[in-house]
């Protein structure tokens, strides 16, 4: 089968005409929206298009993940005076691309999704294969919808395509009916999209969408609507409903952060990088893209540690003493600390596979170095490629995985106990935890208080999606932001991290880039808070 890190991106370029009576020449090898989509191929190739949008700068090439990474509690920014350590403390500076990237690339998807859904209709073509398009576009826009809202939350709704400059100035549409179209791009995405069994490797399928879908409706505090479509996903591991396709976990954490387990069975989606395609050479952050673009990672330079990468983020002190709170029944690490953090301990596998030891590395450790002895480093191991010639030059090949197994059944853990049934719920976090090796404590998780498994299904997320950038998704939706939630929890946010003490309301969604508002002569608005 084909795979998408292979195809290349189609480009569609359109031209409009001037409105005055002058003759109109046209050039016949320019394509243009009326000459481009008119075959099954071109419908292919709007498709394919979708994809190279995911990897942008902004999206989830590199500062796409990094904001959410550094905006969270298990991540700092280390590197002062760097345009990411604004956003790790909420400083705004309009010349900071941090914000303007995540805006305008995941608009880019929304944009061609537009073209998409907006076109392929009407072609005459297989009808199977025409589903599948327009459900590939229905899942990437509501994807970049997604990760709109969840940075910006106050944002612009654009469901066609625009036919005159009018349709590019109208103000943000309420974070309510956002998610509205997010949920029904999703919903007809599960409806549209094939199975994973018979997809082409790296498509959007049923299930990556019913996943997507669900999460979008637990945001939004829909948690029985959301617990039936992960009950289906969950299902397929036993032989049931097989409207998704297979899926479980792997044996081994770490294998979900290699590149030679890529598209594994717990996989729902992921981005598909590939660093040996011959040819070329540039890392393409922003702009059209072009033919000698790389099809790579760009985020695990930043992880590095220096000489090696640029070491620009570092685990939170706070999160490396959560990893040892409990070891496994053999009594080692919880093998998910050793696959998040890199690290100098006995029986050491991990921090010298680049062939130096501690004293050689340069003085890159926590943000804060009175938290541990001057002499003990710790830096981000997910993501790395862990050999110094391929992290030197750009060219990691690991495919980021957005959506895997082991989310589904922490949020209908999730679900399950806010629908108090506790039980249920401490049956699927042993689950995560017997993956691990650590002790059976199912019997005693269900004896806890709602409260008690909120903290519990926290501390698990924590573990297993550290640096992944579902920490902060996680802490918006709980409400640690919001006053007026019962889970308000900002002062214990700035006692464990220093970089929330510029914080105030409002400033837990992100800047609206001040360009888009000088774009639109300020009918879109800034967010509360950064005014």
């Amino acid at each position: 089968m084909r795979t998408i890190k292979y195809i290349m991106a189609a480009m569609i370029v359109f031209i409009t005409s001037c409105g005055e009576d002058f003759v109109e020449l046209s050039n016949p090898n320019l394509l243009t929206s009326g000459s481009f989509w008119q075959t099954e191929t071109d419908a292919q190739l709007g498709a394919n298009a979708l994809y190279q949008a995911l990897i942008y700068d902004g999206t989830y090439m590199r500062f796409g993940p990094w904001i959410m990474d550094v905006r969270a509690d298990d991540a700092l920014s280390v590197t002062p005076g760097y345009y990411p350590e604004d956003v790790a403390n909420y400083i705004v500076d309009a010349a900071n691309i941090a914000y303007s990237f995540p805006w305008e690339h995941n608009y880019i998807g929304v944009w061609r999704a537009n073209q998409v859904l907006d076109n392929v209709s009407d072609i005459p073509m297989d009808e199977s294969l025409k589903s599948r398009i327009l459900g590939e576009a229905h899942f990437i826009r509501g994807l970049c919808y997604f990760n709109l809202l969840n940075l910006f939350r106050n944002i612009v709704i654009y469901e066609h395509v625009a036919q005159s400059t009018d349709d590019y100035y109208i103000p943000q549409s309420a974070p309510e009916e956002s998610w509205d179209l997010v949920i029904r791009d999703f919903t007809d995405a599960v409806d549209l999209l094939w199975t994973k069994d018979v997809t082409e490797t790296g498509r959007a399928t049923k299930g990556a969408a019913a996943a997507f879908l669900a999460k979008s409706l637990m945001i939004n505090q829909r948690f029985s609507e959301a617990a039936p479509v992960l009950l289906d996903i969950i299902n397929t591991v036993h032989g049931g409903n097989q409207k998704y396709g297979l899926y479980d976990l792997v044996p081994e954490f770490r294998d979900n952060f290699t590149e030679a387990n890529e598209n594994n069975i717990e996989s729902l989606f992921e981005i598909q990088y590939d660093g040996e395609i011959p040819g070329l050479s540039v890392q393409g952050f922003t702009g059209d893209p072009a033919s000698d673009w790389l099809k790579t990672d760009a985020h695990h330079k930043g992880l590095a540690a220096q000489p090696f990468g640029w070491g620009d983020l570092a685990p939170n002190p706070w999160i490396y003493e959560k990893f040892q709170e409990e070891k496994t029944l053999d009594d080692k690490w919880d093998p998910r600390m050793e696959a998040s953090l890199l690290f100098e301990h006995p029986g050491d596998t991990t921090y010298k596979v680049y062939g130096y030891d501690q004293s050689k590395l340069q003085e890159m450790t926590f943000a804060t170095p009175d938290v541990v002895p001057d002499n003990y480093k710790v830096f981000i191991r997910k993501w790395l490629t862990e050999n110094e010639t391929v992290e030197l030059a750009w060219r990691s090949g690991i495919n980021r995985r957005i959506m895997r197994y082991d989310d589904v059944l922490l949020l209908y853990a999730e679900c399950m106990n806010e629908a108090n049934n506790r039980a249920e719920a401490a049956k699927f976090v042993q689950i995560i935890r017997d993956r691990v090796g650590l002790a059976d404590r199912e019997a005693e998780f269900a004896a806890l208080s709602q409260e008690g498994m909120r903290d519990r299904i926290d501390h698990e997320r924590l573990l297993e999606f550290a640096f992944e950038g579902w920490r902060y998704v996680d802490m918006l939706r709980w409400g640690w932001f919001d006053p007026n939630s019962p889970n308000y929890k900002i002062d214990e946010l700035k006692a464990r991290d220093p970089e929330y003490i510029n914080w105030t309301p409002g400033r837990e969604y992100m800047a609206i880039p001040p360009t888009e508002i000088e774009r639109t002569n300020g009918i879109v608005r800034q967010n509360p808070g950064w005014n």
